[in-house]
C-alpha cells in the first residue's frame, strides 16, 4: 500500500485518533448525547475519508487537479481576501466599542481590550502592504 498524499494521510490518521479518543468515554460510563455521537461520527467518516483519498492514485490526482484548477484557486484567493477586509472591519468596529465602554466606565481591562482590537487593524493593514510589495516584485 503506497501513500500518495501525506498531508491528507496525516489529517486522516488524526482525524480517526480523535474519533476513537471521543468514541471510547461513551463505554466507559459516560452518558450518551446526541452532540457527543455527532461530532464523533464526523471525526471517524472524515478521517476514513481523508486516509482514503490519500492511499488511492486516482483520487490523489484528482484532487491535486482541482487544487491546480484556476476557477477554484481565483475563488479561493476572492474568499480569503474577502475574510481579511470583513474581520479587519469587525476588529476596527469592536475594538472602537470596547474603547469607548472602557472610557465610559472608567474600566482599564475594558479600554485595553479595545486597544489590542484596534492594534490588530495597522497589523493587518502592514501586513497587506508588505505581502503585495513581495508579490510585485516577483512578477
Amino acid at each position: 500500500m503506497k501513500i500518495y498524499n501525506k498531508k491528507k494521510f496525516a489529517s486522516g490518521v488524526f482525524l480517526l485518533l480523535l474519533g476513537f479518543v471521543r468514541f471510547t468515554p461513551l463505554f466507559a460510563g459516560r452518558e450518551w448525547d446526541v452532540k457527543g455521537v455527532f461530532w464523533t461520527a464526523v471525526a471517524l467518516l472524515l478521517g476514513v475519508s481523508e486516509l482514503v483519498h490519500s492511499l488511492s492514485c486516482t483520487l490523489t490526482k484528482k484532487d491535486r487537479l482541482e487544487e491546480l484548477d484556476e476557477r477554484n484557486r481565483l475563488v479561493d484567493w476572492k474568499a480569503k481576501s474577502m475574510t481579511l477586509k470583513i474581520t479587519q472591519a469587525i476588529y476596527l468596529v469592536l475594538g472602537w466599542i470596547f474603547l469607548i465602554m472602557g472610557v465610559v466606565r472608567q474600566a482599564d481591562i475594558v479600554m485595553a481590550v479595545g486597544l489590542g482590537l484596534l492594534f490588530t487593524f495597522p497589523i493587518g493593514m502592514f501586513t497587506e502592504l508588505f505581502t503585495s510589495i513581495y508579490y510585485e516584485s516577483r512578477n
